[in-house]
This record gives C-alpha cells, sequence and structure tokens, in this order.
C-alpha cells in the first residue's frame, strides 16, 4: 500500500470511527422517533431523510426541519446529537489538518514525489549524493552531456536554492 495512503488512514482511523459512529446512532435515532405531517398523523422518516438532515444538522449548514415540521421529541433528539456530530467533525477536520503539518507526512510526501520524479527520468542517470561545490559540477556536467541526475542532500536549504535556480530546478532532489 502507498505510504502516503498508509500513514493517512492510520492517522484517520480514531476520527473517521468516531464520525460514522455519532452519524449512524444519528440517523437511527431520526428513525425510530415518529413525526407528524401538517395534519397531525404521525408519519415515519426514511432513511434517506434522516440521513440528509443529520448531514446538513452536523455540518451545520441547517436548512431547518426537513420533510415535515418536527416533533418535540425529534427536536429534542437533534438537540441531543447535534454537539456530539460537530464534535466529531471538528475532531476529524482537526486531525487532518494536523496530518498535514505533521512533518512525518510531509517527509513521506518528499520521497513518494522523489521517487516519482525519478521514475520518469528517460535514458541513463545518475544519483549524486551531497550538492555542494562539487556535486554541482558534476550535475552541472551530466546535464551538459544529456545525462539524468537526481540529487540526495544533507541540508533542506540547499534543496531549497536548488527548486529557485533555473538550472536546476527540474531535478528530483531529497533531503536524505
Amino acid at each position: 500500500m502507498n505510504d502516503i495512503v498508509w500513514l493517512t488512514m492510520r492517522r484517520m482511523r480514531a476520527p473517521l470511527i468516531a464520525l460514522i459512529l455519532v452519524y449512524v446512532l444519528s440517523v437511527f435515532g431520526m428513525l425510530a422517533i415518529p413525526g407528524q405531517d401538517q395534519n397531525g398523523n404521525p408519519i415515519q422518516v426514511n432513511f434517506l431523510e434522516a440521513l440528509y438532515f443529520v448531514a446538513v444538522m452536523a455540518t451545520t449548514i441547517g436548512f431547518g426541519e426537513i420533510p415535515h415540521s418536527f416533533t418535540d421529541a425529534q427536536r429534542l433528539y437533534t438537540y441531543m446529537i447535534l454537539f456530539p456530530n460537530v464534535v466529531a467533525w471538528l475532531y476529524s477536520v482537526g486531525t487532518l489538518i494536523g496530518l498535514f503539518i505533521d512533518p512525518q507526512f510531509r517527509a513521506v510526501l518528499a520521497l513518494s514525489r522523489f521517487k516519482r520524479q525519478v521514475r520518469r527520468i528517460r535514458g541513463p542517470y545518475y544519483i549524486v549524493c551531497g550538492f555542494g561545490y562539487t556535486g554541482r559540477m558534476i550535475v552541472a556536467g551530466l546535464l551538459k552531456r544529456g545525462i539524468g541526475a537526481a540529487v540526495i542532500e544533507r541540508e533542506q536549504k540547499i534543496i531549497q536554492s536548488m527548486a529557485l535556480s533555473e538550472r536546476f530546478a527540474h531535478l528530483p532532489a531529497i533531503v536524505g
């Protein structure tokens, strides 16, 4: 399995389980509580209506009471499930944002990008370890001869300066 997908699923497992559990309990609760139509006749909310209402309510969009006005029991249940749904959403979104700024996740993304760029090199290529003065001259010589190169460098600053360089910006490079 792709490292990015594996890391994402590992970190998002608990938030997704919480979100799904809260949604399931909310939908089945809405299905269990009978409603009323305009004439006061008892009606049962169907699964799709309950799912739609919970999704609208949990994301705090709030289109109102659909398809009919709610009974007091339905309103009370909505109050009870509103906060757990919002908390589950905040937990999931917060974990996802935390994942995107996590150094380990960024490193996995960088490695994946590097591997993809190296696979796209056509023809022979060299992996140059270090992009100091000598490494820079070696890479320049290889490029002049039409030979591909990939760079592994210890310092992030040097990789960043490569990305800003017109001459070396297209080269696959990674901190390692």
